[in-house]
């Protein structure tokens, strides 16, 4: 009975340690969640001097060189789009031209299928180069071609030569 006793007792024994050691973790955790909660306050005190410090403009609201940045993507597909339109328009008013040199109206079906099947096939293909050389390179050179392009026309049609394929 003795050794029954003494486990018992053993038991009893470790029981009573984790009672007592009970308060100090529950001490030990609250001084854990105060330390916590100094070092989200003194987060706070530098986020609220930082934000201080820039003039009181909150992070949030857009800095000056941010609009600029949002005007220039914005300036940029303006000019992305005229460019567009003005090929458009340009397509429009020679495709009455291009027929005619054709042969016929009944062919102009098949130049306004071919301008977009040409226009689609091209747009992969812009893609990969600009994520080869990137965008605002490819778009810069692509700009400057189209204007290279309306100069040589316009030249041509000031010296009085027209383009090759037209017929005066």
């Amino acid at each position: 009975m003795e050794g029954v006793d003494q486990t018992a007792k053993a038991a009893a024994d470790t029981a009573r340690v984790r009672k007592e050691q009970e308060p100090m973790t529950k001490a030990a955790s609250t001084r854990e969640i105060s330390a916590n909660e100094a070092r989200a306050a003194k987060r706070a005190a530098k986020l609220a001097a930082d934000t201080a410090r820039q003039g009181g403009i909150p992070a949030a609201e857009p800095t000056p060189e941010r609009k600029r940045g949002v005007a220039a993507v914005f300036a940029g597909l303006l000019l992305a789009m005229f460019v567009s339109t003005l090929s458009e328009t340009v397509t429009a008013t020679a495709l009455p031209t291009i027929v005619g040199d054709l042969g016929g109206v009944d062919h102009m079906q098949w130049v306004t299928t071919a301008y977009i099947l040409a226009s689609t096939i091209m747009m992969p293909i812009y893609g990969k180069l600009g994520d080869l050389f990137g965008r605002k390179y490819l778009f810069i050179v692509a700009l400057s071609i189209f204007h290279r392009g309306l100069g040589y026309l316009r030249t041509r049609a000031e010296h009085g030569r027209p383009h090759r394929g037209s017929r005066r």
